[in-house]
């Protein structure tokens, strides 16, 4: 048994160290806590108020183990109303189990990218939520204020919706980004993707999404076409491009900013 961090949040089933290896980045990129196992049975030996959100069972091997898993596992599996289990199958021989009632299914190929999404959805959502609810609250609270006249060096539109977070400035009305009160002159979609990272900064926003958010309407848009925009990005935000700081490439997933 391998145990990341000091509470398990996520359990993996598999006997595949490359399928560990790749939650375990997952998980250390995310601060996510990750207890990985080699069978369903090492289950047996965790105590019943051990609490995880999500289980990822790598099916590939063993899918009849949970038909065999007898009550102390159901018990721990069913902890807090039913732990969602992700199924991690192989595309060539798909199994769809009928004997779990909260279950996804994930081919192996798209495993991290999958993950992101559940993450997205059992973890992170209402923190997501919340801190919206709380950023639109403060930028109602700062458009209530009266205009002291102090408009600063880069005043023009609404300078009450300006953004700052550490060294940078963002004015989504005049859709410019300042760095040190110096002006990155970004491009369009430089701009669209700087904001898609700063809208989504508590979580890793994978390729897919991205790619899906910049270029809606282009179905044949790449990875290339998404790389080329981080590298230019990272010559106008990062003081050595070579070696970002704020525009992180969290590998076999996504980016992530961080500022």
């Amino acid at each position: 048994m391998t145990v990341l961090s000091n509470h398990q949040c996520i359990i993996a089933i598999s006997g595949d160290t490359t399928v560990t290896a790749q939650l375990s980045g997952y998980c250390l990129a995310k601060n996510i806590q990750l207890t990985i196992l080699k069978v369903l049975d090492e289950l047996k030996s965790m105590h019943r108020q051990s609490l995880f959100r999500l289980l990822v069972f790598d099916a590939r091997h063993d899918l009849k183990a949970f038909a065999r898993a007898d009550e102390k596992i159901w018990q721990i599996l069913e902890l807090n109303g039913g732990t969602p289990v992700i199924f991690v199958y192989d595309k060539q021989k798909p199994l769809v189990p009928s004997f779990f009632t909260h279950h996804h299914y994930l081919p192996r190929g798209e495993l991290l990218t999958g993950l992101d999404y559940f993450v997205g959805q059992y973890f992170y959502k209402k923190n997501h939520q919340e801190r919206r609810v709380r950023e639109r609250r403060h930028m109602n609270d700062r458009r209530a204020k009266p205009n002291n006249g102090h408009s600063g060096s880069h005043s023009g539109g609404d300078t009450h919706s300006i953004i700052k977070m550490g060294e940078f400035e963002v004015n989504p009305h005049t859709r410019t980004v300042y760095k040190k009160g110096r002006d990155l002159q970004l491009t369009r979609k430089e701009f669209e993707l700087f904001m898609l990272l700063v809208e989504e900064r508590d979580e890793i926003c994978s390729v897919e999404a991205i790619l899906s958010q910049l270029w809606p309407d282009t179905p044949r848009a790449s990875k290339s076409d998404l790389y080329q925009y981080v590298h230019t990005l990272r010559k106008k935000v990062e003081h050595d491009p070579c070696q970002p700081q704020c525009l992180l490439t969290i590998k076999g997933v996504g980016y992530q900013l961080h500022i």
